[in-house]
Order: structure tokens, then C-alpha cells, then sequence
């Protein structure tokens, strides 16, 4: 028999099994990163069973919990956290400056902040995210990042939500301490 004449693979017979994660293969989180789904609430009410899938597909990878969501947190539009992947695990939310290797704690809002805004109920539950994650791991605010310093041709979490609003929602920081975060926030994709 000829290469010529073998039938090729079918691509789902290529695919491998998704692997889950190994307890440990957690590490400290040393930084957070916010994102969002980029998806209008107003054209997907359930968010999490579309991420789920669509990142099963993209990613063939499961967390310790089963999931295959990229992140480790998804904030809904209620304000009710969906824990995907524990802290520490690897995540597949943001590869640049290896912050998929578990050193990060993703923390995705549904919509898509390009033409929507957060709700009260996503800021508030990620205002508790943050600072309990900040505490818990001892991660300095200066280390709570959006997924665009990561990645500049990005918008996400969208232009309608900044830094500077995430970080004003956590106590004892000014305005004007969380623009100077910001600022020193800026950075470039090394890849």
C-alpha cells in the first residue's frame, strides 16, 4: 500500500483524551488576572455551559473538577462565582509570561465589556474575589492585572472596564494609587 492510496485520520480520532490536572501540580498564586467573556449577555444567557463547551473543544484539557474552563473563577451576571479551577491549578486563560502554569488566578466576568458594563452584583462578588485571594495568597495589588497588559492587542475584560475601577473597588486604595498601578501594569508581551 501506497501514502497515496491510506485514507486519512478523521480529526476526531486524533483528538486525545482531555487530561485533568494533579493536585500536586498546584502552585502559589502570586498574581490575578481579569478578563471577560467577550459574549453579550444579551445574546447568551448561560454563559458557563457555552464556555464549557467551547473550551473543551479548543483547549481538551478538564480541571481537577471536571470543568474545561479556561479560568479559575466566572463571575454571572447575578454575582454568583462558578469556581472552575482551584487555585494554584494550570489554566488555559492567558499564556503570555507563563501565566497559565498556575502562578495566576483568572477571574472572568460574563458579557462582552467592548459594548456592555458589568453589573453591581460581578463588581461587588469580584471586589470579594480579590480581596480574599489577596489575602489568602499575599498577592500585592500591584500584581492584579488585566488580561490586555498581557496581551496589548487585546481588549479583554473590554474598554469598559479598567483597572482603575477594579482596583478602587477594593479598600484602602485611592484613585489615584490604583491609576499608578495601572501604569506600572503596562506590560509587554515578551513572546
Amino acid at each position: 500500500m501506497t501514502l497515496s492510496s491510506q485514507k486519512p485520520t478523521p480529526a476526531k480520532e486524533l483528538k486525545s483524551t482531555p487530561q485533568k490536572a494533579k493536585p500536586n501540580d498546584l502552585k502559589k498564586p502570586e498574581y490575578i488576572c481579569i478578563h471577560h467573556t467577550g459574549i453579550s449577555n444579551e445574546k447568551n444567557q448561560d454563559q458557563l455551559r457555552t464556555m464549557n463547551s467551547l473550551h473543551q473543544i479548543l483547549f481538551e484539557t478538564k480541571s481537577n473538577s471536571g470543568s474545561s474552563v479556561a479560568w479559575n473563577y466566572l463571575i454571572n451576571r447575578q454575582g454568583r462565582a462558578h469556581s472552575c479551577r482551584e487555585d494554584g491549578e494550570r489554566t488555559m486563560a492567558a499564556y503570555q509570561k507563563e501565566m497559565n502554569s498556575g502562578k495566576c488566578i483568572h477571574i472572568a466576568l460574563e458579557g462582552n465589556f467592548d459594548i456592555e458594563y458589568p453589573t453591581q452584583a460581578q463588581f461587588e462578588k469580584l471586589k470579594k474575589l480579590i480581596t480574599d485571594k489577596c489575602v489568602a495568597y499575599k498577592i500585592p495589588l500591584i500584581n492584579v492585572i488585566l488580561h490586555k497588559s498581557l496581551a496589548p492587542t487585546k481588549s479583554c475584560p473590554g474598554n469598559n472596564l479598567s483597572l482603575v475601577q477594579i482596583l478602587s473597588l477594593v479598600g484602602g486604595i485611592t484613585v489615584k494609587d490604583a491609576k499608578r498601578i495601572d501604569k506600572a501594569n503596562n506590560i509587554k508581551e515578551d513572546n
